[in-house]
C-alpha cells in the first residue's frame, strides 16, 4: 500500500504491468491544509462586543466630562459641535447641521481619537412637514473595530448586510469628517 506520509522519497506503483516512479511531495499535503484552513480573523461578534464593551466605559466617563463648543464648517456647511474631554482625552463629539430642508445631528463615539461608533441622523423637514404621523427620520449606526468600519445599522433598510465596495466609501467619509472635527478640536 502505498500513502503519502510513510517516510519513503521515491515510490514504485505498479499500474497496468507498467512501472513508474512517483516523487513524494516535498511537505505533507494534510498539514498544509489544516495550516491555511486556521481563521486569523476575529469574529465579528467579538468585534461587536469589543466595540460595545469600550462604549460603555466612555459612557461612564461622559458623566464628568468638560464639554466645549466651536462652530465647524463640514462641507461648506456650518455646524455646531461639542466636544466632551475626560482626562485630556477626548471621548465624544456632537455635530448639530440645520439646513433649510434638513436637519442632521451626528455623534462620534472615540478612543484615542479613533472611531468605534458614529451615530447619524438625518431629519426631512419637509417630508416631516408634509405626513408627521408617519414620517420616520434616517438613522445610522455605524461600528468600527481597530479604525476599520465593520459593520452598518440603518433604519431604513431591510437589513441585509452592506457591500464591501460601500462600507470602505463610509469608513473613508467619516473619517474625512472626524479629520476635520479633529483638527477645530485642537
Amino acid at each position: 500500500m502505498v500513502g503519502c506520509n510513510n517516510g519513503i522519497k521515491n515510490q514504485e506503483v505498479v499500474i497496468k504491468d507498467t512501472t513508474e516512479t512517483v516523487v513524494a511531495p516535498p511537505i505533507d499535503l494534510r498539514k498544509k491544509v489544516e495550516q491555511d484552513s486556521v481563521r486569523t480573523e476575529v469574529p465579528q461578534s467579538t468585534k461587536i462586543a469589543e466595540t460595545r464593551k469600550k462604549l460603555k466605559a466612555i459612557q461612564m466617563n461622559l458623566e464628568k466630562a468638560l464639554v466645549t463648543q466651536q462652530t465647524v464648517t463640514v462641507k461648506g456647511t456650518e455646524a455646531k459641535v461639542n466636544y466632551h474631554w475626560r482626562a485630556g482625552d477626548l471621548l465624544k463629539i456632537e455635530l448639530r447641521e440645520e439646513l433649510k430642508e434638513s436637519l442632521t445631528h451626528k455623534e462620534y463615539y472615540l478612543s484615542n481619537k479613533q472611531p468605534l461608533l458614529v451615530f447619524e441622523m438625518q431629519t426631512n423637514r419637509v417630508e416631516m412637514e408634509d405626513d408627521p404621523d408617519y414620517y420616520e427620520p434616517a438613522e445610522d449606526s455605524l461600528f468600527f473595530y481597530e479604525n476599520k468600519l465593520i459593520r452598518i445599522i440603518c433604519n431604513l433598510d431591510c437589513g441585509g448586510p452592506f457591500a464591501t465596495k460601500y462600507l470602505m466609501e463610509e469608513e473613508m467619509r467619516v473619517k474625512a469628517e472626524l479629520d476635520v472635527l479633529l483638527s477645530a478640536a485642537e
